[in-house]
């Protein structure tokens, strides 16, 4: 919806209320109204410095409207929600996260501790959604233990917050801006977050850092 008003002014040139447009979606039947939040939860602090901590992920989704699933992989910074890494692949696994961090360490640096789901490419586990194994490692963990890199892992979905609520806002937009651009293919797709969308992304939702 927010996306949407943006778009009316900056292609469109014209410059409505978001409050208008929106009641105005609402009463044609194109939106529905939102339903009323349950009970808040309290957010989790920011770390105060960029760099203390990163959250990694992959959300599944219809990225371009076509039926075709790819996990859009992204490595967020806790403390100002900038993306460093944002790349559509066929699958999430060792052979696509491995060069995520690869590039993010090479642009931004070593980072302290990196924050993640348990699955396999991450954390060892007895069974699936168990206590993580802190004797074994995954190839993925072996290399971040071997540069000084605390793994993380999520045990709530609660816990997971912030990505979640990133991802929520990547689907929300990505599709409609690949649609406006008429990119159909995961290699345009990728070349146009690398040049334009990321810088974009972070212009809008990146915060300052507290520290």
């Amino acid at each position: 919806m927010r996306h949407f008003h943006e778009k009316l002014a900056e292609e469109h040139g014209i410059a409505l209320s978001y409050t208008w447009v929106k009641m105005a979606l609402q009463g044609a039947g194109l939106v529905a109204k939102q339903r009323r939040r349950g009970k808040h939860r309290r957010r989790r602090s920011r770390r105060p410095m960029p760099g203390m901590l990163l959250h990694i992920d992959a959300s599944k989704h219809a990225w371009f409207g076509d039926g075709c699933y790819y996990d859009l992989i992204t490595l967020l910074d806790d403390a100002t929600s900038q993306i460093y890494y944002a790349q559509l692949v066929v699958e999430e696994g060792t052979r696509t996260l491995m060069p995520a961090v690869q590039e993010v360490i090479e642009q931004q640096g070593i980072f302290c501790a990196l924050y993640s789901d348990r699955v396999s490419h991450f954390f060892v586990t007895s069974k699936a959604g168990g206590k993580v194994d802190e004797n074994q490692v995954t190839q993925l963990g072996r290399a971040l233990q071997e540069l000084g890199i605390k793994m993380i892992p999520a045990y709530s979905p609660q816990a997971r917050g912030r990505m979640e609520r990133s991802y929520r806002t990547w689907q929300g937009r990505l599709p409609q801006e690949l649609r406006l651009r008429k990119i159909t293919t995961v290699e345009e797709a990728n070349r146009f977050l690398r040049q334009e969308y990321i810088t974009e992304f972070n212009r809008r939702f990146a915060v300052a850092a507290v520290g």
